[in-house]
């Protein structure tokens, strides 16, 4: 038998060291794009709860541009619900169990409670929200000045408060 001197080819062990060395960088290259990702996901939830916020805070102004002046016309109000007429049915905005709901439908003030209702939840993961109505008495009539709302959400484990005021009067965002 002749021996081959020109052999071609890795030794085992050389094999072995190569397998662990693509391993590890394998192992560390999926540590870093799951350690972005999972980073980049949580961000992204955060922030989208500050957008439906805002969205929620628009819809509510948007509302508000239609809400009477004349105290008399508005049902309710309290710091976490406030409830007015308009034309033949009535708009109503409370703050239950962290979600911001908006109603529209028919309610009836003596019973206090809605008759007939379509609810829409127009934002969630809310910590604190605050309905503050100013009023003002003119010509012996008690109107509707402004309102406030005031939403307070957790961001990243610090409270992100949005305030908004909408004078009824001129409607326009203060």
């Amino acid at each position: 038998m002749r021996k081959s001197k020109n052999k071609m080819g890795f030794l085992l062990l050389s094999f072995l060291v190569y397998l662990l060395l693509f391993t590890l960088l394998v192992t560390l290259c999926f540590n870093w794009t799951l350690t972005l990702f999972t980073t980049y996901t949580t961000r992204a939830k955060q922030n989208m709860v500050i957008i439906n916020a805002y969205t929620a805070q628009d819809l509510f102004i948007r509302d508000l541009h239609m809400a009477p002046l004349d105290e008399q016309e508005w049902k309710k109000v309290t710091a976490s619900e406030i409830i007015w007429s308009i034309h033949n049915r009535d708009i109503g905005w409370c703050y239950k169990n962290k979600k911001l709901i908006r109603n529209e439908g028919h309610y009836n003030k003596q019973m206090k409670k809605w008759n007939k209702k379509t609810a829409s939840i127009a934002a969630q993961h809310i910590n604190a929200l605050i309905f503050t109505v100013n009023k003002q008495l003119l010509a012996g009539r008690s109107l509707i000045k402004n309102v406030t709302i005031e939403c307070t959400i957790a961001q990243q484990g610090r409270p992100y408060t949005l305030i908004e005021t909408t004078a009824l009067k001129n409607r326009v965002v203060i």
